[in-house]
C-alpha cells in the first residue's frame, strides 16, 4: 500500500475513495488472518490440558506409582 501511494504521489489529506476501500480491505484481511491463527491455537488447548492433568495426576500419586513399579520388579525377579 505504501509503495502504491508513493508511486501515485497521493498525500494523506487527499485519499481517493478507491484508496480508502483498499485500506479497509487490507485491514479486514489482516483481522481475518489473526482470527484464523487464534482459532488454530485454540485447537491445541485440549492437548495442553491433557498434559497438565496427566502431570498433576502423576505428581499426586508418584510414591504409589514407584511402589507398584518396585513390587512388579521384585515379582518379576522371583518368577525368573
Amino acid at each position: 500500500m505504501g509503495l502504491f501511494r508513493y508511486h501515485r504521489n497521493i498525500t494523506t489529506e487527499n485519499i481517493a475513495g478507491s484508496e480508502k476501500m483498499g485500506m479497509a480491505g487490507s485491514a479486514t484481511s489482516s483481522l481475518a488472518m489473526i482470527a484464523c491463527c487464534l482459532h488454530h491455537v485454540s485447537d491445541l488447548l485440549p492437548a495442553v490440558g491433557f498434559v497438565i492433568a496427566t502431570s498433576s495426576f502423576l505428581t499426586e500419586y508418584k510414591n504409589t506409582i514407584i511402589i507398584i513399579g518396585l513390587l512388579a520388579n521384585v515379582a518379576e525377579a522371583y518368577t525368573l
